[in-house]
């Protein structure tokens, strides 16, 4: 066990309620505030508890179904005891850590800042929570057992929610050490962590955190402590699965309120677990981030952690294989419209197979190219509404989908047993919630049914794949976030959940998708904050289940070869140098959210004049945009990657309303950012970009033995420093966009890759520093 102490920012006034009947030199005093309240004098029978009697280590101390306990320690510290709770005091002496280990129940502790002691630590069987100066609740229940033994390591679960101390207003910072699925760090009110076979890092949700934070106001009222132990056993219960789920299951959104869906349905069974029949394939699938946690970052720190292991792409990369296999990428999306497969009529499949030749695609996987097939687009003979073309619902849905009049059911059924064990992974239609019409949309609508109809579409293609492949993974269609934000319109991802919701059979059927899909361009602060957004919607609905990225871009506005198809006059200028640096910082911040795939839309132009933008990372003559060296820059310097760490370094000022202490804001307060990625083969490469209009420069602590500097388009130079710090110089950000705050830039400028060899696994991670003038 590796020890993390965390120091409490400021020192915590003793808690105005707090009444101390007898101090003690060593051990605790024991309240009895409601009975029945037992002791276990080193290993002996449990006898009835009196009153302010003086407990030691090696004493153990439960209370039954109704009782309620405080143990007040030399140093004035408490814990509080919920009822059907056992602690065993391990170390309380001055000088010394104060140790408590916990076999079950709901505990509240108190810590006062560090003076005579060395901390305060509460041990269950999976982990250890160990602070200085904070408040704290610490929940451990037993799966298999009536209580948990020390060896227990992996049949109980223990949460851990980080409050503010009532007296000042100050949270402390707790280290939850995972005995087997590592460590993460608490450092703001509500911040959530759990344990047992993993370790997740999450956040309480409001309501939830605010009810929690007033019942441990008195730690000696008793029917306070009832509702702490209520709210714990639910932080808990909710939490489990992210934890206890072989390769990683959802700890962003595991904790908190829980909840059902809109209209009394029951939720998805677990936090995302889903169907044991049919769950995404361990990590290909893109398993939620374990340890993501979105949260303000008063004085800097680890903002989030990753280890889902994010594969990096080009769009229908297919077009030029030979630039695919150049850049490094091992994802691709690939469209297969039904009205291609299917030209003729419901019984013609002919060209089934002829998107991709199957001697491309065998060597494609070969290379170890993984495929997410897009499906989508109505052929005119399966049309319910003629004038609407290719975007009209299919007809005859509502069949059952062994009918093969049920001529989506037979397409999508068909498809995916043609390509079983080749392509598995499913993307059902793209961008369905765009409207003729709405702003930004142009003529991209794909879609012309209603909600409820296409909701109708989803779910029959989800148990279509699933009947055809059981191994197949499903994923939502890619939504755009900004057309439904800027029309005030609820996302057509919630709208859709809540139709699913109203559904009997949706929980047992992964509320028919396995994946949520998000196309997000031109801002890379969007893409952790819009994945923030929805993760946030599927926790309303009591479910957790793995993001892609499957569009990004910030298309360039300056190719002046394309003229007079280089659309200069788009609203929002990008040069081809921003774009390039815009690749680096998205899929580095993608892989930090967590983002199970990121793919660069797209491989080719394909007719800048008839397209709404430049899209290609090569043009359709086969030339290369600077943008295709950024991507084989990162996608071939970070690919692979075991674990990601997002650590920026914040402003001290804060010139706007700053995302995420205001939700509603779209601007974090990041001057520098880093993101951090630790390689197999003992390496580490360290994403570095400045967010101002200024060059900077920035120092970071050596982490291993030599050390590279390499730009966006893959140049490198030795990288230089003294004193166990390494310098790198950060030219200025130059994207702005009018409307956006004045210092605001939402492309960085130029990033740097720092590779460095020789170094340690799980090597710490800090923000980097303005270098000393």
């Amino acid at each position: 066990m590796v020890a993390l102490l965390a120091s409490s920012a400021s020192s915590a006034a003793p808690v105005a309620v707090r009444v101390v009947h007898a101090q003690v030199q060593v051990g605790a005093t024991l309240s009895v505030l409601a009975p029945a309240v037992e002791v276990s004098r080193a290993g002996a029978a449990f006898a009835p508890a009196q009153d302010q009697q003086t407990v030691v280590a090696g004493d153990r101390v439960r209370t039954g179904p109704s009782g309620v306990a405080l143990l007040t320690f030399f140093d004035l510290s408490e814990t509080q005891l919920t009822s059907d709770a056992e602690v065993q005091i391990d170390a309380a002496a001055p000088g010394n850590v104060i140790s408590v280990f916990q076999a079950v129940g709901t505990s509240v502790s108190r810590v006062v800042a560090p003076s005579s002691t060395g901390g305060f630590r509460t041990d269950t069987a999976p982990a250890t929570a160990l602070v200085r100066g904070t408040t704290y609740v610490v929940t451990t229940r037993a799966l298999v057992a009536p209580a948990c033994q020390r060896t227990d390591l992996t049949t109980c679960v223990t949460s851990a929610v980080l409050l503010t101390d009532p007296a000042d207003g100050h949270a402390g910072r707790l280290g939850l050490i995972g005995r087997t699925g590592g460590t993460v760090e608490l450092t703001n009110a509500c911040d959530l962590g759990a344990s047992a076979t993993q370790t997740s890092l999450a956040v309480v949700d409001p309501q939830t955190c605010a009810q929690l934070q007033q019942s441990v106001q008195d730690l000696r009222d008793p029917q306070a402590a009832a509702t702490t132990r209520q709210l714990g056993e639910q932080i808990n219960t909710n939490a489990a699965p992210g934890v206890t789920q072989p390769g990683g299951g959802g700890g962003g959104g595991g904790g908190g309120g829980g909840g059902n869906p809109p209209d009394g349905s029951p939720p998805s069974a677990g936090g995302g677990g889903g169907d044991a029949s049919s769950p995404p394939s361990a990590g290909e699938a893109g398993t939620p981030d374990e340890t993501l946690a979105q949260r303000p970052l008063p004085t800097g720190g680890v903002f989030s952690t990753s280890t889902t292991q994010t594969r990096f792409g080009i769009d229908e990369g297919y077009r030029n294989p030979a630039a695919l296999a150049d850049s490094g990428g091992n994802w691709q999306r690939l469209v297969i419209g039904w009205r291609a497969v299917q030209p003729n009529g419901p019984d013609d499949f002919s060209n089934l197979g002829k998107t991709l030749p199957a001697d491309e695609l065998k060597a494609e996987l070969g290379r170890g190219m993984k495929f997410s097939a897009l499906l989508q687009f109505t052929p005119a003979w399966a049309a319910t509404q003629l004038d609407q073309g290719e975007r009209s619902p299919p007809k005859n849905l509502d069949l059952p989908i062994d009918d093969p009049k049920n001529y989506w059911a037979r397409f999508v059924y068909e498809t995916v047993k043609y390509y079983s064990g080749q392509i598995d992974e499913w993307i059902v239609w793209n961008e369905p919630e765009f409207r003729p019409g709405d702003p930004g949309a142009g003529g991209s609508y794909t879609w012309l049914g209603s909600d409820e109809e296409f909701a109708r579409l989803m779910k029959v293609a989800y148990l279509s794949a699933k009947r055809a492949n059981p191994n197949a993974v499903v994923s939502f269609p890619g939504t755009s976030y900004w057309v439904e934000q800027n029309l005030g319109r609820k996302q057509f991802y919630e709208r859709q959940l809540a139709i699913f919701a109203r559904d009997p059979d949706a929980a047992k059927n992964h509320y028919y998708h396995d994946v949520l899909a998000l196309n997000v361009y031109r801002n890379p602060d969007d893409i952790v904050r819009v994945y923030s957004v929805f993760k946030a919607i599927q926790k309303s609905f009591s479910i957790d289940f793995p993001v892609w990225l499957t569009e990004t871009n910030a298309m360039p506005t300056d190719d002046r070869a394309l003229a007079p198809c280089d659309h200069a006059v788009d609203s929002i200028p990008t040069t081809m140098e921003q774009q390039a640096a815009y690749a680096v910082q998205a899929f580095a911040m993608a892989a930090a959210a967590g983002y199970g795939r990121a793919g660069f839309y797209q491989m080719i132009d394909d007719n800048a004049c008839q397209q709404p933008a430049v899209w290609g990372a090569v043009r359709d003559n086969g030339s290369k945009r600077p943008v295709f060296d950024a991507l084989r820059t990162i996608m071939r310097g970070v690919g692979g990657f075991t674990q990601v760490r997002f650590a920026p370094m914040t402003r001290a000022e804060q010139k706007w309303s700053v995302w995420p202490e205001d939700p509603g804001s779209y601007f974090p307060n990041w001057q520098v950012y880093e993101v951090v990625f630790d390689l197999p083969g003992s390496k580490r490469a360290t994403v570095l970009w400045n967010a101002d209009g200024q060059p900077a420069c920035v120092r970071v602590p050596r982490a291993g033995g030599g050390a590279q500097l390499v730009d966006k388009h893959g140049a490198s130079t030795p990288a230089a420093g003294e004193g166990g710090m390494l310098q790198v110089q950060l030219p200025p950000a130059t994207a702005h966009f009018a409307d956006d705050p004045a210092a605001y830039y939402f492309i960085g400028g130029d990033p740097v890759l720092l590779i460095e060899e020789g170094v340690a696994g799980n090597a710490p991670v800090s923000p980097p520093v303005i270098c000393a003038p």
